[in-house]
């Protein structure tokens, strides 16, 4: 890696999916002497080349993480950070439902089409696709805390109705979602393991 102009150098973590996940990377990094400027989901933004990237490397594997190096891989784990953070300020009610296209270029500094065509390359799948199993997650876990209702769950995630959010959830898993909230199957994946 090579430092940037300002003297900072900006890494992408792979499985970045919670505050959790920021504190740990966090730590890995203090503990391999870097000097952290910044940490948020999926992005870092260290001082130079200060630290061991070989130990690094390994405590970030170690933890479940991944040090992205190549710029479509970062490209897409900056746009799995956008929507799972986008995901969980609608569950939260601090976003809109808004389109992925408007989500990801107000966050990150390119054309949609770019976005879009480096993401299927990448990944396999669509943005959209990517889009709607990160909601299905987020129905699973919303229906296994039990304090919500369909209704509820449809409104905060951006369904246009529960009957909307029933028929993905039955397409997308095979099962109701009453069906789902008696026996709990299929199980729920992480967040970071949507996609992958």
């Amino acid at each position: 890696m090579k430092p940037e102009e300002s003297g900072y150098i900006n890494l992408r973590i792979k499985n970045m999916v919670c505050d959790r996940c920021i504190e740990k990377v966090g730590e890995l990094l203090d503990a391999s002497g870097f000097k952290v400027d910044a940490v948020e989901l999926g992005h870092v933004r260290v001082e130079g080349e200060n630290g061991e990237w070989n130990h690094l490397k390994t405590n970030l594997l170690e933890a479940g993480f991944e040090l992205v190096e190549d710029e479509a891989r970062q490209r897409v784990e900056r746009i799995k950070a956008v929507l799972i953070n986008h995901i969980n300020d609608l569950q939260n009610q601090t976003a809109r439902p808004d389109r992925l296209s408007t989500i990801l270029t107000a966050h990150i500094p390119w054309h949609y089409e770019g976005l879009s065509r480096s993401f299927k390359q990448v990944t396999g799948i669509t943005i959209e696709r990517y889009f709607i199993l990160l909601k299905i997650e987020k129905v699973k876990e919303l229906l296994e805390y039990g304090e919500l209702t369909l209704s509820q769950i449809a409104d905060r995630l951006g369904y246009s109705s529960s009957q909307h959010l029933s028929g993905q959830f039955k397409k997308e898993t095979g099962v109701s979602v009453s069906e789902y909230r008696k026996d709990g199957l299929p199980e729920r994946k992480s967040l970071s393991e949507v996609g992958s």
